[in-house]
């Protein structure tokens, strides 16, 4: 093995590990440390790839489009200081009439922030957090496991539940069976899921598409206007990197009343 592996004629007896090795051949562990960085020479290489085949469906990649978007919003961002100064008070947050110990939101997440891991979150004094994405279709059809999803224990508030869906009556229909069982105090609305299952429903950042902006202040005026509770919203900077909307999509949201926007 020694003999194939340095590539050098070598006595047939057996090699204990420590032998001196004939001079000028390469050590065992040099060859050992170089196969370990083609190895992860070849992860990196698959992993641009797959970034690569999946940068679209919703997904932003660098570009002079996204660095212009971003510098408008930096300037919006000092345009509206005072504004934002106002929103917090000592260090606090409010969304519509709530009111969070601190300006940070625990991200929903699917499949991971379920009741017990928000429990969890509650031990560190997470002032909110957010319910995986729930479907308005699953909600008025009754299915139980998305029940269960948003099921909120006596010390799990305030909470917020994410909603989606990809019209208008659905979510309306979803979120009514929502506001029937209750226990959250804020409502979300994903618009920037870019998931290929979600997004070939018309749900998820589909609703960042130009060609909806006029739908998608219908839809979320409709659920402002029936919500008991305030409607916030995650977006993305835009569909794809050719209609990067951001700022577009916020002052329609703006005009349909939501309390606050994430941008993902």
């Amino acid at each position: 093995y020694l003999e194939l592996l340095l590539n050098v004629p070598l006595d047939h007896r057996k090699v204990h590990r420590r032998d001196r090795l004939p001079s000028g051949s390469p050590s065992y562990a040099g060859r050992r440390s170089e196969k370990r960085g083609e190895i992860r020479t070849g992860r990196r290489e698959r992993f641009r790839k797959r970034k690569e085949r999946f940068a679209g469906y919703g997904k932003i990649r660098t570009s002079g489009n996204l660095q212009s978007s971003v510098l408008q919003i930096f300037l919006l961002k000092r345009k509206h200081r005072n504004r934002v100064k106002d929103m917090r008070n000592n260090g606090k947050l409010k969304i519509g009439a709530i009111e969070l110990s601190a300006p940070v939101i625990a991200a929903p997440m699917a499949g991971i922030t379920n009741p017990a891991y928000r429990r969890l979150l509650k031990e560190f004094d997470c002032p909110l957090s957010v319910t995986e994405m729930v479907s308005d279709c699953a909600l008025f059809y009754g299915n139980k496991e998305t029940v269960e999803m948003i099921r909120a224990e006596k010390d799990d508030h305030p909470l917020s539940v994410q909603l989606f869906g990809g019209s208008k009556e659905t979510i309306l229909k979803g979120a009514k069976v929502l506001f029937s069982l209750g226990g959250f105090e804020i409502l979300d609305l994903n618009l920037g899921c870019p998931v290929h299952k979600v997004v070939k429903g018309n749900a998820g950042s589909s609703w960042l598409k130009p060609a909806r902006r006029e739908e998608l202040l219908d839809m979320v005026s409709a659920l402002v206007a029936i919500s008991p509770v305030p409607v916030t919203c995650k977006v993305r900077l835009g569909w794809d990197e050719s209609s990067i909307c951001l700022l577009e999509t916020c002052a329609v949201l703006e005009q349909a009343g939501v309390s606050l926007i994430a941008v993902h």
